[in-house]
């Protein structure tokens, strides 16, 4: 049987090429620092000063490079759900993780910390009348294809379906 391999922890070549030293990596289970990069060879120190060489299909296998940068706060970003009675959910997601939830409208809100943020949370915002930083989520409704404000008045589609014009 085939070993399926998990994404969460993949490293790219160019991802490897730009670690820079001083870097903090786990290497076979350590933390380590990098000392030194090449592009194509590694040179780590672990905590009890253990001094190694790694090139880039061995920190494949059994190295993990840390996907977020906490202190640079380049994938951080705060997300704000508003419901009808503004009342709020505020997540803060990391790195496309969630991260914190704090919920202030009393609705049960169905996600977890450290799951994705993907279409699924905007699905879920339309469904229950919430707004994501004060936008709409639900697509705009049409009627066989055409928008439903680019259908004007008088015209045979109302007037064969009118409930489909109702709010």
């Amino acid at each position: 049987m085939k070993n399926i391999r998990l994404f969460e922890n993949f490293t790219s070549l160019v991802d490897f090429e730009n670690i820079k030293p001083g870097f903090r990596v786990k290497y076979m289970g350590r933390d380590c620092e990098v000392i030194s990069n090449d592009g194509t060879i590694l040179e780590l120190e672990d905590e009890d000063g253990n001094k190694f060489d790694v090139n880039y299909n061995m920190f494949k296998q059994k190295g993990y490079l840390p996907q977020t940068k906490m202190e640079e706060n380049i994938y951080r970003r705060d997300i704000t759900f508003t419901s009808r009675q503004n009342r709020n959910i505020f997540i803060t997601l990391i790195g496309g993780r969630i991260d914190t939830i704090k919920n202030e409208s009393g609705v049960n809100f169905p996600f977890e910390i450290g799951q994705i943020y993907n279409r699924s949370i905007e699905v879920w915002a339309c469904n229950n009348g919430f707004k994501i930083d004060g936008k709409d989520p639900c697509p705009e409704e049409k009627i066989f294809g055409i928008r439903k404000k680019d259908i004007p008045k008088g015209h045979e589609l109302r007037m064969l379906y009118p409930g489909k014009f109702r709010k």
